[in-house]
Order: C-alpha cells, then sequence, then structure tokens
C-alpha cells in the first residue's frame, strides 16, 4: 500500500464500529486496495458484512485476493442464503436480492456489521442502493457504512447533489483524496517515472476540418440556447461539448426537461454529439475513415431530415477538405498519414532502442516490453495493422473495405498489395484486378452514427479487440545472437497470441492496449502493469486516469531513476486533443475544491 492508501486504511479502521463515512479518490488510484484491506480485517465468522453495488470484475477481484472460507456467494435458494447469512462473513450481493431478503427479513437486519457501498456517487434516492440502506438503518443504528467512489465531478452535478447522496448513502463524514492532496504529492512525486513529451503539429488539413467543426458546433448551441431561452443551458458550451463527458453533462443538464424540449431542439442536441464525433475521428482515427463517414452527412436524404448545418458554408469547406486528405489535386488516391504515426514508428525505431543501448549493463540484455495506450478498439487495430504492414497497405485496405470510389491510384500505391479477400476496384476503368480468394484478417467495417460512452462506437463491439500483443522477428537463424536493440530497428513486427507471449522471452514485446476493456472494467490497466511490468510506455491517446495510474504503479514498485519505466507522450499541442485533456483536469480540480468547500 502507499502511505496516503495506509492513512485511508486506518481512518477507515478506527472507525468501523459506530462512525459511517464515505471516501472520494482521484481517478487513477482505486479505492479497490483500501477495500481489500478492510475487508480482510473483517473477514471473519464473528462480522456479518455486505458489498453492495460492486462490478463482476470488481468481486471477481476480491474474491481471488481474499481466499477465504468466509466470503460467501449469492446462492439462489432463499433456504441456503438464510444459512449463509448466520454463518457471518463477507457477503457479495446484487441490490435486487439484498432489498427483497430485507423485506423478507430473510437477513438477521440487527447483526450485520457494516455495509460496503463502492461507486457511491450513483445512489440517488430514488434507486435500490439508497432503499436497501434505509432498511438497513431503520432496524440498526450500530452498524457502519462505508462508501467509496472515483469520481468526484460526479458529486458537482445539479443542485445540492453532495448532501442528497450523503444523506442517501447514511454517511455523517466526507474524507476527500485530490491528487493535489499534499500526501499524495509527496509519494507520487517521490517515485514518478520519466517522462518524453512529443508535441505533433496537425496537418494543415487536420487543422482547417477542426476549425470548420467548431464552428459549425458554435451554431448549433447559439441556436439551441436561441430556441430555449427560459430553459438552463449553461453546460451547452462548446468547450464541453468535446470533452469526453458530454453525454453525461446532457443527460444531467435536460433529463428533467426532455418533455418540455421541442423536436428541433432535440435534432440539434443530437446533431452536437454527431459533429462531436466527427472531431475525435478527424483526430483520433485515419483520413479514410473520416472521409466515409461525411460522405454520408452529403446525401440528400440527410440534409432533408436535419437541421441545416450541413448547408453552412463551413459543412461545405469541412466536406472538400476531408476529400483532399484521401485525393490529391489531380483526383489520385493519396490519403495522409495520422499525423502520430510516424512519431510512434521513431520511438519504437529509434527512440527506444537508443535508449536500451544506453542502458544496457543495467538491463542486461532483458526483453524489452512496450505498451501503447490508446483510447478505442479501432484505433488499437489501426496501429497494430500500420506496425505490421506499414501506413501504405492499411489505408488502401481501409479504402476498399469502406468502398471509398477510387478513379486512379498515386505512384505509392500502385504496387502494394492488399489483405486477401478484398477486391480491388478502380471506379470508372475497365480494369478490376482482384487479390486471391480468402477471407480477410481484418473485420468488415459497419457504418457509424452514434457515439457511446467514451469512444466512437462506429463498429460492432466484437469488431476488433481491446489488447494485441506482438512481437519482433528476423529473417534467418542470426536471430537470437542480436541484442533486443537490434532487433527493434531491423525486425518485423508480427502478432502473437497471448498464450505463446512465454515462448517470446528474447524477442522485444509490444502490447497495444486500450485504456479500458470492452467490459468497461477500470482494473484491466492496473492488471496489465503488474503481469507486464513494461520499461516503456507510450501514450497515443491523452488520459487523466490512465496517466496517474502509471504514476501509482511506479510509486508501488519504489524502484531507481535509471530503473524505473519511461512514458512518451503524443500530444497535438494547440488542438481539441490539448483543451479537452486540460479541460478535464479543471473539472476534477473544481469538483474537489466544491467537495471541500462543502464539508466547511
Amino acid at each position: 500500500l502507499l502511505r496516503e492508501e495506509r492513512q485511508r486504511v486506518l481512518e477507515g479502521a478506527s472507525s468501523c464500529d459506530i462512525e459511517c463515512d464515505a471516501i472520494c479518490n482521484f481517478r487513477g488510484i482505486h479505492y479497490n486496495r483500501v477495500v481489500l484491506a478492510l475487508l480482510r480485517a473483517l473477514c471473519d465468522p464473528a462480522n456479518l458484512v455486505i458489498v453492495m453495488n460492486c462490478s463482476d470484475t470488481e468481486e471477481k477481484f476480491y474474491r481471488s485476493k481474499l481466499n477465504s472460507r468466509h466470503v460467501h456467494e449469492t446462492a439462489t435458494n432463499t433456504k441456503e442464503r438464510e444459512k449463509m447469512y448466520l454463518e457471518g462473513g463477507i457477503h457479495f450481493i446484487t441490490t435486487r436480492i439484498l432489498v427483497v431478503d430485507l423485506l423478507k427479513n430473510r437477513i438477521p437486519i440487527e447483526m450485520i456489521t457494516g455495509i460496503f457501498v463502492l461507486r457511491a456517487h450513483t445512489v440517488i434516492e430514488s434507486c435500490q442502493e439508497a432503499f436497501a440502506l434505509r432498511l438497513y438503518r431503520q432496524r440498526n443504528r450500530d452498524g457502519f457504512v462505508k462508501a467509496f467512489c472515483n469520481s468526484a465531478e460526479s458529486f458537482t452535478f445539479g443542485y445540492g447533489h453532495v448532501e442528497r447522496v450523503i444523506n442517501n448513502l447514511y454517511v455523517n463524514e466526507l474524507f476527500v483524496w485530490p491528487r493535489f492532496q499534499q500526501l499524495i504529492q509527496v509519494t507520487l512525486k517521490k517515485y514518478e517515472p520519466v517522462i518524453v513529451e512529443f508535441h505533433i503539429k496537425m496537418t494543415p488539413k487536420m487543422t482547417s476540418i477542426q476549425t470548420y467543426i467548431l464552428e459549425i458546433m458554435n451554431y448549433l448551441v447559439k441556436e439551441v440556447k436561441r430556441i430555449n431561452p427560459n430553459i438552463d443551458m449553461q453546460e451547452v458550451t462548446v468547450e464541453n461539448c468535446v470533452t469526453k463527458k458530454f453525454h453525461k453533462i446532457l443527460q444531467l443538464q435536460l433529463d428533467t426537461v426532455w418533455h418540455q424540449l421541442s423536436q428541433q431542439t432535440k435534432m440539434l442536441i443530437s446533431e452536437l454529439k454527431t459533429l462531436r464525433s466527427l472531431m475525435i475521428t478527424t483526430i483520433y482515427h485515419d483520413c479514410i475513415s473520416l472521409y466515409a463517414t461525411v460522405q454520408r452527412y452529403r446525401k440528400t436524404e440527410y440534409a432533408m431530415n436535419c437541421s441545416g448545418w450541413v448547408l453552412l458554408d463551413a459543412a461545405e469547406q469541412m466536406f472538400e477538405t476531408a476529400k483532399r486528405r484521401v485525393f490529391n489535386a489531380d483526383d489520385e488516391f493519396d490519403p495522409e498519414w495520422g499525423a502520430k504515426w510516424q512519431s510512434l514508428s521513431d520511438i519504437l525505431r529509434v527512440e527506444i532502442p537508443n535508449d536500451i543501448k544506453l542502458n544496457a549493463e543495467q538491463r542486461k540484455n532483458k526483453s524489452a516490453v512496450v505498451l501503447i495506450l490508446c483510447q478505442d478498439n479501432k484505433t488499437c487495430y489501426q496501429l497494430s495493422q500500420f506496425l505490421m504492414m506499414g501506413a501504405e497497405r492499411l489505408l488502401l485496405n481501409m479504402a476498399l473495405k469502406n468502398d471509398v470510389k477510387v478513379v486512379k491510384m498515386s505512384k505509392n500505391y500502385q504496387k502494394i498489395e492488399v489483405t486477401k479477400g478484398i477486391e480491388i476496384k478502380i471506379h470508372g476503368s475497365d480494369a478490376k484486378p482482384s487479390a486471391d480468394e480468402g477471407t480477410s484478417s481484418t473485420a468488415q467495417l459497419n457504418d457509424p452514427d452514434e457515439l457511446q460512452g467514451e469512444e466512437i462506437e462506429e463498429d460492432p463491439l466484437d469488431a476488433y479487440q481491446d489488447s494485441y500483443i506482438m512481437t519482433m522477428t528476423l529473417d534467418g537463424a542470426a536471430e537470437q545472437d542480436l541484442d533486443v536493440s537490434t532487433q527493434m530497428e531491423t525486425g518485423v513486427f508480427s502478432q502473437i497470441p497471448p498464450t505463446e507471449r512465454e515462448e517470446c522471452v528474447a524477442k522485444p514485446i509490444v502490447c497495444i492496449q486500450t485504456f479500458k476493456s470492452n467490459t468497461n472494467d477500470s482494473l484491466s490497466l492496473e492488471t496489465t502493469l503488474r503481469d507486464l511490468d513494461p520499461q516503456y510506455v507510450v501514450m497515443f491517446h491523452c488520459n487523466v486516469t490512465a496517466i496517474r495510474q502509471l504514476e501509482v504503479h511506479e510509486a508501488r514498485l519504489r524502484r531507481n531513476e535509471e530503473d524505473r519505466m519511461k512514458v512518451f507522450f503524443l500530444l497535438h499541442a494547440e488542438t481539441i486533443e490539448e483543451q479537452s485533456y486540460l479541460t478535464n483536469l479543471r473539472r476534477e480540480k473544481q469538483a474537489f475544491e466544491h467537495l471541500i468547500e462543502t464539508k466547511r
């Protein structure tokens, strides 16, 4: 445990008799270790402890770590559950079953030692968790309630939200642990990883598209506020539109008045989400994906059913610029590379091998492990394909799979082989060469339209994986005689199954992973860092939570400076990407300041 985690455990343990409290952490340091330490202290048949609002992943984590016969599963039979309650120990129960058992008196409420509530910010007066706590507190005044959360911003939405959540949890103390807390700063600063920032300029065409999208968004925001002068639209701003929490901000701001909004207002809000998805596609994905997406919005059917933003001059310029990113002035297929692709290649082929050579004595030719972190599954897939087949072949495959009409091709793309199973169609020409018949190694893409959660769901959930593990191989038998740095400089990337990783002990390992897994598992990155222990991490996208997790991981290991991981940040400076990152930091800081002021 870190020093501040030990402090939180002591605070929680000292109040486990009758005190009730809530703990709010900054994003990046999970409450799981604090909860685990408290559960270990209470894992005894003399105690009856309930853990509620716990995800399946969290439950598996706690069960595996506790590994005790006093940790019970939820039985399907009511008689078995009644018997297990009387045996004491720790019980992971779904809220629905807990409410029913409390109402039916199947659980001895007076004998409950205490209740742990995870993700406390989601507990509102009308939900089952609040009802279960009310039933518990009506008949048990001595048991404790321990609530934990990692989202300070969630407490700031709505009037008096902090007070209402605290009342619903029946807690009388709120412990706040922001990133700027002195103990946390001292703990993380002492063992911070080595940071290398790459400020990458977007191409002029990308910058122009960003400007056009912001101009259209500004127009739509003004229209929303003009049509609804009597409704509070304070949170509907262009700045909030480009943050990843925009859908949650809209939901909390407009849910209570949604039935009062006109159809035109609802359409404008939907189009703001559409434009946000275009912005993210511009910055995060390739030019082919953006071009294929904007083509749908140029159709007459869409123009007839939208608010009219596609008729603006900025929209027309955006459409034309998106096309020019794919075709040159002679209308030849000549797409732009992703703005960060070359920098990523330089890091893997130059920066990391040079660093390995400089630290050869300390590392003793150990296998280099590189972790590349990105925002979504599609980027994860594209980066793996970029490393294995190169930019030109990847972009050509993407164009063919997205049915982009190609009349003629530039010299760079005329002799490129495509993935098996994809037919080359040159529109407007009699020649139709095709690749060998077979099954494509890549998934068929579907059209995007909706932005959900923190990423653009342009494809089916199972179209791409959330992680890929690759290694570098060399031709010939001399591969084993070369050091790791030489293999990284000259080797060819190839994908390996996770089960074969142990066989690649002497080869460089490159793992590409999203910040969160498909199951929205907040522990996935922490698990990867623990299992792989990478020497190098490449942040292809910026994410506050992931950056904090890297800090915490290094602080736990307490290594010497020369042995610490090296983190490469790839950032589009002075762009929406940087602005969104800074906005998230500012909102979190303001949320904690609000919580601290509320405590007073």
